[in-house]
């Protein structure tokens, strides 16, 4: 949550206790995709601690590789992947969205490791500013695997998650 430390940390701790249900309730192949509170709450307590440490540290540049890590790493690839494993009728559409989502993480990693990030407070919101070659592109091709990637599933409940 982009506008306090306690809103990220009560939001991480909802998201982890969503997901452990969700993962104690799931079976088979729906453990990778309830496992996704779980991880969308690491980063946000990520995020909390970078609330709490937003001037340049030590401490404020790993929240700030922690929370980016999920945002620029793990969503692109882990989506697309968790969609295609749960959705065996559209494979071979979905198969397109795993390699775009990565080939779009092996980018950032190259930005993360050759960039440096400057993490900031703008209007009340957390600003990670990254020097992100071919920047709408890749926002471009973000949205795609991340968003669209459920909205193609043939599964219903999957397409409401992308929505």
């Amino acid at each position: 949550m982009c506008f306090s430390a306690s809103a990220s940390f009560i939001t991480s701790g909802g998201l982890a206790a969503i997901g452990a249900v969700a993962l104690k309730k799931a079976n088979g192949k729906q453990k990778v995709l309830a496992v996704i509170p779980l991880l969308f709450a690491i980063q946000q307590a990520f995020e909390g601690v970078q609330w709490l440490t937003v001037r340049p540290s030590t401490w404020s540049a790993a929240a700030g590789y922690g929370f980016l890590f999920f945002a620029l790493l793990v969503w692109p690839t882990y989506v697309p992947i968790t969609v295609f494993a749960l959705d065996e009728k559209k494979r071979k559409t979905l198969k397109w969205f795993v390699g775009l989502g990565i080939t779009l993480t092996v980018f950032f990693l190259a930005v993360l490791l050759t960039q440096p990030i400057a993490v900031r407070v703008v209007n009340h919101s957390i600003d990670y500013r990254i020097n992100v070659p071919f920047e709408t592109a890749g926002i471009a091709v973000y949205f795609i695997t991340v968003f669209c990637a459920p909205i193609v599933s043939g599964k219903r409940a999957i397409r409401w998650f992308g929505i």
